[in-house]
């Protein structure tokens, strides 16, 4: 219960008085707030219509211990109220409510009667006592506030404006675009989309001018536009607004506010109607919950370096829905959020100023809708595909000797990469975009031996090429005057040199309209951001990146994008395209990240942490600053649920620091969270290797032999499933579907999985339930319907219901393959890196080659994949048999089949010789041989289409033998599938020679 203790000043200046009532009363309103039997302290918060009641509830501290205890009256308590511009308040008395603890609760009701949508309502809280002097609250939605003096209260009441009713009553101008249809209602204002699987209605907006709200809504006149759509006159207040309503796309509709006919908005506010029990997702990328329906967001980019809470480097005002549609709010000022938390009829939207123009994106499913918000926001070209090998990053890199150590010992420890990041610092100064050549000359102790350093930076890029690593160079948006002092020989702590040339060329922001560059202080000192609105800003940006990446002789392939978030905007700064501070919170991430993808496009990476809506089109991203331990606020379980919430968002390549960035708050065994993390990251999009160096904790090796052993196996893991990466990321450029996708995306007429925040798809065929415990060995795991092989011990489980995971080896973790699936991976398990052959340059790094294998897990009825480079391949059951059905250019090929023993193998109606046991056949060109639960078959493919049959089947594309055909409830640990000995047998055939040199007790 509440409290309040007495400041030595005040209580001594009470003491003074010598009369209890010379000081208010502890009496507060806090509308949001929940108390005791009160959901909310007015009820409702939003969705307050015509004629509706209004409950608005007074707390005071009446007994309890350190506090000021006041006995509130019910006779002469009330709250004052009024319509906003009104010259009187009115009285509504307030009556007993309830008791709890050391609290008493009043309430009144007021009523909407006579009011109309867009007035205004303000009230303050009159409250009486017996011992205080009377009490009056005022104060806003998120703040309470006593004081004695009733003109301080009445000068600043709390306020809500009128709201329409949810659904619309009259009849309707319609807009057709075949099958999808608009609706908007001629008396009201409400919009409807209308069309396959999807109606939605979005409510009259609300504008505040000059203080005062008005309903964007009856229409005056409706006639054709230009170009398609229709040109609208709706009454505002008094007058009219210009608006269009189009469809801009395929099921897609756009609604805008042309002209006002006068004062722009401070304040709108846009509402969804919502029939209850719908969920919300995406809003950018949240860490506290996916699914944001009953939750209030604020939208605003940040850099919360600890506990995240409700802040977000990454946001959008988008959310998707679960009854397939989404919404689109298409403007970059601050903004909160309310999905259904204040109303339960309504997902709201209150806007800071700006535009009013939104999109209403159709479905029918929730797949649908995103991919035709990514169609106009914004859609990701594939990355090269050396992005998809692991990356090695770290806070800091001291010297050459350390980038020497570093990639000898990878190459040593058969880890493979093809990126290294180069985060800060690696420039002279923040930032002139030059190699500080004294701190990479300079050599280092490792391990007790002494590590050479660089004649220069070039020569360090052509030691990471020799080790098939490309190099992503860390940026922020400022060039500074002044810069911490690191200590880092050659370092410049005073003015960055280019800092004169780009203030001369009025090349950054401004601190007001003509006014002089805006310098701020950020973490790395003070100075002044690039305005990327100014296209000579963004060119000299280019430059001098260009030239950066041409000195590398094409070593350097990306830049890691930094910053970029609002929390250094000023709300009047100036931009060269007018707008100002109070839009680019939001949207400077967005140009910033524009601007850096356009030095190499299509042949680099950008990674960026900051992000808008549009800035999913310029791959790829990371998750930010996250502690290393298993905590829900910005542990590893935050950051699962950061990516299924980007995912919703269109933000198709995304990844994480395995291990967790910061080393403050590090769980207690470091050793398990690694393993766990590592995990994670080798079922991301992309695998990132990246932690502050004060723990010593930057290196795989950094930690057990156990962990390490899972680091490598999981770092080969993520690089074998390159075909695999690879397709789904021409996926995603075709069509915006994420390679990490939610259950809810994936399934979304099935209730179990909403709002399922810890599991998730990577594509169409893996499910991954990460483990998010401290030394857990087991989880719960909901297994959609379809059928699930694990893919450790090979036991099916039918889906369609919970599993009680378990499993001693700290090694395994709950991965399934879909039943059907037809899993296309590297052919080789010792690839090391994923550049171009020809980027060697002759130096002795293995590579990928033509070789492919897939992992079929066949299912009764028929299934095919393609792959990025046109390969094919079909799986046909058939009585007994399952024919194998290849297209593709000459290549060697592995298929390991999950079936029983054949009676014989056929490639093009040949029989194929059986091998006795994986040596004798990895000695072969072609053959066959039973591995485990698997049949693998050797081919040497000569082109074109072919087909490799099995014959003799006793149960083709039947579960394995003791598979559970019920429900999911099994329990799998110790003593399934004949044993443990049996199970890590399993295992290591399962995963083939890429797990051949692990032992049970993870030894490297």
């Amino acid at each position: 219960m509440r409290t309040m203790r007495l400041a030595p000043w005040a209580l001594g200046a009470f003491l003074l008085a010598g009369r209890a009532w010379a000081l208010p009363g502890n009496a507060w309103h806090l509308p949001r707030g929940a108390e005791p039997g009160i959901a909310s302290m007015r009820d409702p918060v939003l969705g307050v219509t015509p004629g509706r009641a209004v409950r608005v509830y007074s707390g005071n501290q009446f007994k309890g211990e350190g506090g000021e205890p006041g006995n509130q009256l019910q006779t002469g308590s009330a709250v004052l109220w009024r319509r906003a511009g009104a010259a009187d308040f009115v009285e509504a008395p307030m009556a007993f409510f309830a008791e709890a603890g050391n609290n008493k609760y009043y309430v009144a009701e007021l009523s909407a009667s006579g009011l109309r949508p867009g007035d205004g309502v303000e009230y303050y809280l009159r409250v009486a006592y017996d011992d205080h002097d009377t009490t009056f609250v005022y104060g806003d939605d998120d703040a309470s506030r006593a004081t004695a003096d009733e003109a301080l209260a009445r000068a600043a009441p709390f306020a809500f404006v009128v709201e329409p009713e949810a659904e619309p009553a009259g009849d309707f101008v319609a807009l057709d675009a075949p099958p999808w249809r608009a609706q908007l209602d001629r008396a009201s204002g409400h919009l409807r989309l209308v069309g396959p699987g999807t109606s939605v209605t979005v409510l009259p907006a609300l504008a505040r001018v000059g203080g005062a709200w008005a309903a964007v809504g009856a229409l005056a006149a409706a006639t054709p536009a230009p170009g398609g759509g229709l040109e609208l006159e709706q009454a505002f207040g008094a007058g009219a607004v210009r608006a269009s309503l189009r469809f801009s796309a395929e099921g897609v509709l756009r609604y805008e506010v042309l002209d006002w006919r006068g004062p722009a908005p401070e304040r709108l506010r846009v509402s969804v109607q919502t029939p209850g029990g719908e969920h919300a997702y995406g809003l950018g990328e949240k860490f506290n919950a996916f699914d944001q329906a009953g939750r209030r967001a604020h939208l605003t980019a940040r850099d919360v370096a600890g506990a995240k809470g409700d802040a977000a480097y990454k946001v959008a005002p988008w959310w998707l829905s679960s009854r397939g549609h989404g919404f689109h709010f298409d403007a970059s000022h601050e903004a909160f959020f309310d999905l259904g938390a204040g109303a339960r009829d309504r997902f709201a939207l209150d806007v800071l100023g700006g535009a009013l123009r939104y999109h209403v994106v159709g479905g029918p499913a929730p797949a649908d809708a995103l991919a035709r918000y990514t169609g106009y926001s914004g859609r990701p070209p594939a990355p090269p595909p050396w992005a998809f090998a692991p990356w090695v990053s770290s806070d800091h890199w001291r010297d050459g000797g350390e980038v020497r150590y570093v990639l000898t010992r990878l190459a040593e420890l058969g880890i493979p990469g093809s990126v290294f990041v180069f985060d800060s610092p690696w420039e002279t100064s923040y930032n002139d975009f030059t190699w500080n050549a004294a701190q990479f000359a300079r050599g280092g102790t490792y391990e007790g031996r002494a590590w050479a350093g660089f004649d220069s930076p070039r020569a360090m890029l052509e030691f990471l090429r020799a080790h098939g690593y490309k190099a992503v160079l860390w940026l922020t948006p400022f060039v500074n005057v002044r810069s911490n002092d690191e200590g880092v020989p050659g370092q410049n702590t005073g003015k960055a040199a280019p800092y004169d040339e780009a203030a001369a060329a009025g090349l950054f922001v401004r601190a007001a309209p003509g006014g002089p560059p805006l310098v701020v202080d950020w973490w790395k000192g003070s100075g002044s951001p690039l305005d990327f609105t100014n296209p000579a800003a963004r060119a000299w940006l280019a430059g001098r990146l260009g030239a950066l990446a041409a000195a590398g002789d094409g070593v350097v392939g990306g830049f890691k994008a930094d910053d970029g978030e609002g929390d250094y905007i000023p709300l009047d700064a100036a931009y060269a395209d007018g707008r100002r501070g109070d839009e680019m919170r939001n949207g400077y991430g967005l140009e910033y990240h524009r601007a850096v993808w356009g030095v190499l496009g299509r042949e680099g990476v950008l990674f960026a942490r900051s992000g808008f809506t549009g800035s999913q089109a310029f791959p790829a991203s990371w998750s930010g600053d996250n502690e290393a331990n298993f905590g829900a606020d910005n542990g590893l379980p935050s950051v699962v649920v950061a990516g299924l919430s980007a995912a919703m968002s269109g933000y198709a390549f995304w990844g994480h620091d395995v291990g967790g960035y910061l080393d403050q708050n590090p769980s207690p065994d470091q050793d398990d969270l690694f393993t766990r993390w590592a995990q994670f990251g080798a079922l991301s999009p992309l695998m990132q290797l990246h932690r502050q160096v004060t723990l010593g904790r930057q290196y795989p090796w950094s930690y057990s032999p156990a962990a390490l052993a899972n680091y490598v196996a999981c770092a080969r893991l993520h690089t074998r499933l390159f075909p695999y990466l690879y397709t789904l990321a021409g996926e995603a450029e075709r069509t915006g579907l994420p390679l990490l996708r939610p259950l809810a995306l994936a399934w979304p007429n099935e209730p179990a999985v909403q709002g399922i925040q810890d599991e998730y798809l990577l594509g169409p065929d893996l499910l991954v339930a990460p483990v998010l415990a401290e030394r857990a060995r087991s989880r719960r795991v909901f297994l959609p319907p379809g059928g699930w092989y694990d893919y450790f011990s090979h036991a099916y489980h039918p889906g369609g219901g919970w599993l009680d995971w378990a499993d001693p080896e700290p090694s395994h973790f709950p991965l399934f393959v879909r039943r059907g699936a037809l899993l296309p991976l590297l052919g080789r398990d010792d690839v090391m890196t994923l550049v171009d052959p020809a980027y060697l340059r002759g130096a002795a790094v293995r590579t990928a080659d033509a070789s492919l294998a897939f992992d079929v897990y066949p299912a009764e009825a028929a299934s095919s994949v393609a792959l990025y480079d046109g390969t094919s391949l079909a799986a046909r059951p058939r009585a007994g048999a399952l024919d194998l059905e290849l297209g593709s250019a000459p290549r060697p090929l592995s298929l390991r089949v999950f079936a029983a023993e054949p009676a014989r193998v056929l490639h093009q109606g040949a029989p194929l010789a059986r091998a006795e046991g994986a040596a004798a056949l990895d000695a072969s060109e072609a053959g066959w041989a039973v591995e485990g639960p698997f049949v693998r078959v050797k081919v040497a493919h000569a082109g074109g289409s072919a087909l490799v049959s099995l014959e003799g089947l006793a149960a083709p594309a039947a579960p394995s033998a003791g598979a559970r055909e019920g429900g999911c409830s099994c329990r799998q640990g110790p003593g399934r599938e004949g044993g443990r000995a049996a199970a890590v047998a399993a295992a290591l055939a399962a995963l083939g020679a890429l797990f051949a040199k692990r032992r049970r007790k993870g030894a490297a």
